[in-house]
């Protein structure tokens, strides 16, 4: 199952990517605007498909997506 990631705060971090991350089915796609956290999250959990575009992610054809931004 490909499922996508938008936005890897704090929540993400601690609370979904390294639950999400172990799932056998599922195939995690990052999103964020930070460059930097996106390649070092991706290289922490060994995740490839990284985008800092929603835009972009969309074209992947999700099967689900988790929305993980700032409620501010």
């Amino acid at each position: 199952m490909k499922i996508g990631i938008i936005g890897l705060g704090d929540i993400a971090q601690k609370a979904y990517l390294p639950l999400i991350t172990q799932m056998e089915k599922v195939e995690p796609y990052f999103c964020t605007r930070t460059e930097s956290t996106l390649k070092q999250l991706g290289e922490k959990y060994r995740v490839g498909k990284l985008y800092s575009s929603v835009d972009d992610l969309l074209k992947e054809d999700l099967d689900a997506a988790f929305v993980h931004t700032a409620t501010q």
